[in-house]
């Protein structure tokens, strides 16, 4: 093994050495911007920047030199400048072919650490393993190639390192704050919420012990990271509740009747008993059975109906109109992917839900990633030409109840001005109107719910008497 390591050390020592040799003797001539231009762009497809960084930076030196004297017309300087620049660059391309060999593993790895954005989330680690790769390609660079080997790999370490903090950092680094935050807490929450607050942890602790065997597999680490996020909260208010009763600012039986309002008035809707006299269990157990009743006849009724409207397909007519409606439907789903938009039908209503609709926070201007999602909601208009569309904004609980009502008009808006803008269509076609965060289709309590409930949808009326009106 030994015997292969000097052989790979001398081979190494014996590139450096000619590649310098031969540029020494080397007389390169004057050929232009052109010419450097294209050097320049070689050197930066092989990251000569990173795998030659002593060559390539007096490469850049020049070349910007040259550039400064060719402005003040002195193009004899300019010239020598720029064979300076060219010769660099020469140097660095060979360096860097070698560089790219003996650490390749290192910028493999250093790609990964790019994606997961350690500079943003691990600053510290990744400033480290930028400055140990430096290092270790000017000893390459300057003909050092005995512990190459040795520092490729300790370098590939260092990236793979912050790119695992980064992707937890990503993924439970909200939890984490909370989690400081609640310990900081005035109202002692490690005192006066110890089991929630340990049960936060210990979620956070879980997510990245996941992340730990497969820092890719991010689906669970992300629940995880949410639920801690939950218990945090949780721990905080429960925290602030036993300070106002230690204070003696809210008295127990005001605290039990404050928390049993929302069982009474839930188990009144249900038209359920509200009998509380020995705790909440009778009228939680009768609400919840309630619930799942009402639940089941729903699902049982929908089964009914789906029934129904098969019976009923006996006719030619309807059979021709429903066959006609469904291709219509398949044809407006095949217009987005599963991460663009989710179609759904309520009645007679064709809604399309953009998931992949996204807006700066706090904003309502539509960035240009989007247009191509928006032509795809273009084409499925045209689908149904007698429908009357309505843009729907909606947000989640986070913030402001009116700021939210407001902001969701304006992002409702700019997706109407848009459509009117490239349709044709007239005005009187399409309305906008903004929810806030009165309709949620998920939870507020997870990032995955507020996420969902953060949306614009298209709503496409009466596309049922649409499609039997062009039937006949």
């Amino acid at each position: 093994m030994k015997i292969i390591e000097s052989q790979f050390v001398a081979m190494i020592l014996a590139g450096v050495c000619s590649l310098f040799i031969s540029v020494s003797f080397a007389q390169p001539q004057y050929t232009g911007f052109k010419d450097t231009d294209e050097l320049l762009n070689q050197a930066t497809d092989l990251q000569a920047a990173i795998l030659a960084p002593m060559s390539y930076a007096a490469a850049e030196k020049a070349y910007q030199t040259a550039r400064k004297y060719t402005e003040q017309g002195r193009l004899d300087t300019a010239t020598k400048y720029l064979v300076k620049a060219n010769a660099s660059l020469r140097v660095s391309i060979e360096a860097a072919k070698i560089g790219a060999v003996v650490f390749k593993d290192s910028i493999d790895a250093r790609e990964r650490a790019v994606t997961a954005n350690a500079s943003q989330f691990e600053p510290l680690l990744w400033s480290k393993a930028e400055t140990e790769l430096t290092k270790a390609t000017r000893k390459l660079e300057g003909g050092n190639a005995k512990n190459a080997g040795v520092e490729a790999n300790r370098v590939a370490m260092s990236y793979s390192a912050a790119e695992l903090a980064a992707i937890k950092t990503s993924i439970v680094g909200n939890s984490r704050v909370l989690i400081a935050e609640a310990e900081a807490d005035p109202n002692k929450v490690s005192r006066n919420a110890p089991i929630t607050l340990a049960q936060a942890r210990s979620l956070v602790a879980q997510a990245e012990a996941k992340l730990d065997a497969n820092r890719y597999e991010i689906a669970e680490p992300e629940g995880l990271a949410a639920e801690a996020e939950y218990q945090a909260k949780h721990a905080m208010y429960l925290a602030s509740q036993a300070a106002m009763l230690s204070a003696r600012q809210m008295t127990a039986e005001e605290l039990i009747l404050k928390w049993e309002k929302p069982l009474r008035e839930l188990a009144n809707t249900l038209e359920v008993t509200t009998d509380m006299t020995a705790g909440y269990s009778v009228a939680s157990e009768a609400a919840l059975t309630r619930a799942t009743s009402l639940v089941a006849q729903n699902a049982e009724k929908k089964q009914r109906i789906n029934t129904l409207e098969i019976e009923l397909g006996d006719t030619e007519v309807v059979v021709q109109d429903a066959q006609r409606m469904q291709n219509q439907l398949a044809s407006v789903e095949r217009l987005f992917r599963s991460d663009q938009a989710t179609v759904l039908r309520e009645g007679d209503d064709l809604i399309l839900r953009l998931i992949g609709l996204d807006f700066p926070e706090g904003q309502a201007s539509i960035e240009t990633q989007y247009f191509g999602l928006l032509s795809s909601v273009q084409d499925a208009i045209r689908v149904y030409p007698d429908a009357y569309i309505m843009v729907a904004g909606h947000t989640d609980s986070q913030g402001n109840d009116d700021t939210n009502l407001v902001l969701s008009q304006k992002r409702a808006n700019s997706v109407r001005s848009y459509l009117l803008s490239n349709t044709g269509l007239p005005a009187t076609r399409i309305s906008a109107e903004g929810f806030g965060e009165s309709r949620p289709i998920a939870s507020n309590t997870y990032v995955v719910g507020r996420a969902q409930n953060r949306r614009i949808d298209i709503v496409l009326k009466g596309v049922r008497a649409t499609s039997q009106q062009a039937a006949r």
